[in-house]
């Protein structure tokens, strides 16, 4: 009696203690309170004296909590109710015939309780996040959001791995054909649609430049090598400055891609290797439960994440930025952490599971839940800031210290934070976990694809807006979209059973856009726009298309012009350029021999004048492995023979012929490269009297400067200060028509 007295007063302040917890963590703990007077009960002994079922800790379970995990509770890329390995984990054993049930023998421990569907939503809101960092960082408002498709890498690397690693758990096998079906139903109807609208776009409101451009890309996404293409092509340049391109961030997509393309066929055999360790070392267990295999996973994915985050800090020379961002040799560490995150994340499911047998009560597991809601928010905070400051610190991809160290300390401290939010005990878990986060998370796929062809189509309407109007405008619209797009479309199509019509319908599909982005550019390329008299062909690099666009979008009632240039495509017949900035890029596919394709189009179109701009030959140009340019007598000797060759070409009887000669300042040629352009253009054409100079510098820019605002105060220049934004081709329509219209008829050949 004396004693039950005694004890009365700490029940008291145990149950107060409970409520203060309970009040801060938002977390029912009542049921771990002991009785008043006693102690804690030990756990029971699996298989007693009757061999009965070891009995299993009581649980308060409500929706989305684990059965048997303080802070992992598996994942799936969607969720959903437990699975078949929870209901076999509740099933009673039935034993075998002739099995005798003694009571000294033990029955074996039940099987760690993995959920075949159970799910994350922090991890949603963590894909919400670094989809809104993207988005906003496409807007062009700000430069640090760099790490947004970073975190993707991470991410889908943990959720794929995982989920591969559950599969192995339960059915002791990988199923290779069906992850591919999977991930073809999910992603390529989405993308088909994608690519079929914004070609629609651009038909309408792209120029035809604009429109040849996506045509490769849009091919190179539809398989997956957009990476690889931009490499190849040197469009990377390109890409990477001035108007918004509706394809620039497939890239990302392509190196995804083609990491799952290698990573399950290479996890399953590790996963098989596994299954033999296992079978010889593990004695009665079932040989899929051994951790051996997740282990080996562990020790694999490390060395892929090693080897991925070595290549670029060993190779970065300060000039080869495009490579090492866009390789899928040089970005995949994040891929990797996340596989290694999920090797982590799948052995602590296991500890957790077998430890979840036991019965735990009494202050200590409270204690315990405290320190783990302490360390777990700590951690994810801290990875959570580590990842804000060094985004802020990045204003550039071509930064050396993102490819020495920088891309893979995003990697890390990202995995540390998905590790973190997989447990449900943790605050920053809680916030990340706010329904509209997770369900703009779980339309992530859908509002990356679908946001820069908004984005595009918004400043392609109104060239005029501004960062801040295509934020607005465009987030809204994105998310509106890509929602729709999600639950009308991609979601019926991943859920359903794919009969004989609808693996027709979806090859149909493919045809079909793949069959467009390969004619409508050809097309349009060779359709000239307007409805003047004079028919007017440009040729020559990028600048052609800027004039042409400038005439056809601005003058179209006096001309019909036909856009025959061809983005980095002179007529030094170089192998390659490089700009001031040091960025290299090889010659375009299509550009050589530039002889023949001119001759082409002249017979094509028969203009009344031509327009050639060729400005791009002043910056460095590679001939045969050795960097010159024309401050170099021998190569400006060189030079001047082609330009007399491509007066040669283009002069016809009955057409004007003018040349333009290169602005001294701008961003990918010196001063010194444009002036050395421009002697040699000025002393051949004083050989052709018949030949005219289309003097850009002389209306544009000063010796000192070239002006960088219209007259009406807006950019005449997109960002790389070398193409000209919509209002500077307004600025140039007049004075470009005037120079050609009052050019004198009959008078073009070169006697």
């Amino acid at each position: 009696m004396t004693r039950g007295v005694r004890n009365a007063q700490p029940g008291r302040q145990w149950e107060a203690g409970l409520s203060e917890l309970e009040a801060l963590f938002g977390e029912p703990l009542s049921e771990l309170t002991p009785e008043a007077g006693t102690e804690p009960s030990p756990a029971p002994v699996a298989g007693g004296a009757h061999g009965s079922r070891p009995s299993q800790p009581k649980c308060s379970k409500r929706p989305g909590d684990p059965e048997s995990s303080d802070c992992v509770d598996g994942s799936g890329e969607t969720g959903g109710a437990p699975g078949a390995a929870t209901r076999a984990a509740r099933r009673p054993r039935r034993s075998r015939p002739g099995q005798k049930h003694a009571a000294h023998r033990t029955q074996p421990d039940p099987e760690p309780l993995l959920l075949a569907a159970s799910y994350y939503p922090a991890v949603d809101g963590m894909r919400a996040v670094a989809i809104l960092s993207v988005l906003l960082f496409h807007t062009g408002l700000y430069s640090n959001g760099l790490f947004g498709v970073d975190l993707f890498f991470l991410l889908s690397g943990f959720l794929i791995t995982l989920t591969m690693l559950r599969e192995y758990h339960r059915t002791g096998i990988v199923h290779l054909g069906r992850f591919y079906s999977r991930r073809a139903k999910r992603l390529l109807p989405l993308l088909a649609l994608t690519l079929g609208v914004t070609l629609l776009a651009v038909y309408i409101w792209g120029s035809r430049a604009e429109l040849t451009r996506f045509g490769e890309q849009a091919l190179a996404s539809l398989v997956y090598l957009t990476n690889w293409e931009q490499i190849a092509s040197g469009q990377e340049y390109w890409d990477g400055f001035g108007a918004l391109n509706p394809l620039g961030h497939m890239w990302s997509l392509a190196i995804t891609e083609q990491f799952y393309l290698v990573w399950p066929v290479l996890l399953l055999s590790v996963l098989l290797l596994g299954r033999m360790l296992s079978r010889r070392g593990s004695g009665g267990l079932r040989w899929q439960r051994s951790p051996i295999s997740a282990l080996l996973v562990l020790l694999v994915g490390g060395i892929g994440a090693i080897v991925a985050a070595a290549q670029p800090a060993l190779r970065f020379d300060g000039t080869n930025a495009d490579r090492m961002y866009l390789g899928t040799d040089t970005h995949t560490v994040g891929l990797f952490v996340g596989a290694v995150m999920a090797a982590i994340s799948y052995l602590l499911l296991q500890y957790s599971g077998k430890n979840g047998q036991r019965a735990r009560t009494g202050a200590g597991v409270v204690w315990g839940r405290v320190i783990t809601w302490v360390l777990m928010s700590t951690l994810s905070l801290a990875a959570l800031l580590g990842i804000i400051i060094l985004s802020v610190r990045a204003t550039s991809y071509e930064e050396p210290w993102l490819y020495r160290f920088g891309f893979t300390a995003v990697a890390l401290l990202g995995g540390i934070l998905v590790l973190t939010l997989t447990c449900r005990r943790n605050l920053i878990s809680r916030l990340f976990a706010w329904p509209p986060l997770v369900e703009t998370g779980r339309i992530s796929y859908t509002l990356f694809l679908v946001h820069l062809p908004v984005y595009w189509t918004i400043q392609a309407v109104d060239p005029t807006v501004s960062p801040a109007d295509i934020a607005i405008l465009g987030i809204p619209l994105s998310l509106g979209l890509a929602s729709g797009l999600h639950h009308l479309v991609g979601e019926p199509i991943r859920l359903r059973h794919w009969a004989r019509r609808g693996t027709a319908l979806f090859t149909g599909l493919m045809v079909t856009v793949t069959a467009a982005v390969l004619v409508v550019p050809e097309l349009v390329q060779r359709t000239p726009e307007g409805h003047g008299e004079t028919r007017v062909l440009t040729l020559g690099d990028s600048l052609a298309n800027d004039l042409a666009s400038a005439l056809s979008r601005n003058a179209s009632a006096a001309f019909t012009v036909t856009d025959g240039g061809i983005p980095g495509c002179g007529i030094s017949g170089s192998s390659a350029q490089r700009t001031r900035a040091g960025i290299e890029q090889p010659s375009p596919r299509g550009c050589l021999p530039w002889q023949e394709r001119w001759r082409e189009e002249i017979r094509s179109t028969r203009p009344s004048i031509i327009v050639v701009h060729i400005a791009w030959d002043a910056v460095e140009q590679e001939i045969d492995g050795v960097w010159t340019d024309l401050t170099d007598p021998g190569f400006a000797d060189r030079y001047r023979s082609a330009l007399e060759e491509a007066i040669e070409v283009t002069a016809m009887p009955g057409t004007r012929v003018l040349l333009a000669n290169a602005r001294l300042h701008n961003g990918i040629l010196s001063p010194e490269q444009g002036l050395a352009f421009n002697r040699i253009l000025a002393a051949v054409l004083r050989d052709h009297p018949g030949i005219e100079l289309l003097d850009l510098q002389g209306q544009l820019c000063s010796d000192e400067e070239c002006g960088t605002q219209t007259e009406e105060g807006e950019d005449r220049y997109l960002d790389d200060r070398v193409h000209f934004s919509p209002a500077g081709k307004r600025e140039i329509a007049p004075w470009l028509s005037q120079e050609l219209l009052r050019a004198p008829a009959g008078e073009g050949s070169d006697d």
